[in-house]
């Protein structure tokens, strides 16, 4: 299957990694953006249904960060080191349209919420840790299927192990 989205005109530079760590990869492009009318960075975020549908691409329509600062030769990594992939780019302090160049590096941190598939995250905070336990044992037998982690049909002790065997940074 084949997924088509504009991204706007002037597309200069690409780069792709996970940058949602919901197990796919998502697309950074540089482009003239079709409202500010600036060069901005636009992501673009892979929604693949790598279990449903692995065939299908589901692009979103994408969030634009640095507008008017004119950014170029993109890049990722971790810089900060909190398990999300941040994106580094040349850009001008001053564009082009001042006629005054003032080249430097823009380095925009990724504040997205994880959406990794994390179960066992009860509490929805990005990770498994005691909340999520005391979520488990405050609905103790019951048929709560949002609690049910493992599908047993009752909140029970599988669903204590699932909780303690996922534990720590959703991935």
């Amino acid at each position: 299957n084949t997924s088509s989205i504009g991204v706007g005109s002037s597309p200069q530079e690409i780069t792709v990694a996970d940058f949602d760590n919901d197990l796919d990869d998502d697309l950074v492009i540089s482009v003239v953006g079709d409202v500010s009318g600036n060069r901005e960075l636009t992501v673009i975020r892979n929604d693949t249904d790598t279990i449903n549908s692995p065939s299908t691409i589901v692009l979103s329509e994408g969030d634009s960060t640095a507008s008017g600062s004119e950014p170029i030769m993109i890049a990722h990594g971790d810089f900060d080191s909190d398990g999300l992939e941040d994106l580094v780019a040349v850009i001008d302090l001053a564009p082009i349209r001042s006629r005054a160049n003032s080249p430097a590096i823009g380095v925009y941190f990724n504040t997205t919420a994880v959406v990794g598939d994390c179960p066992a995250d009860i509490d929805g905070d990005g990770s498994v840790a005691v909340g999520d336990i005391l979520a488990i044992i405050s609905a103790w037998g019951t048929v709560d299927p949002a609690l049910d982690i493992d599908e047993s049909g009752l909140v029970d002790v599988g669903d204590i192990l699932a909780v303690v065997s996922n534990w720590g940074v959703c991935q």
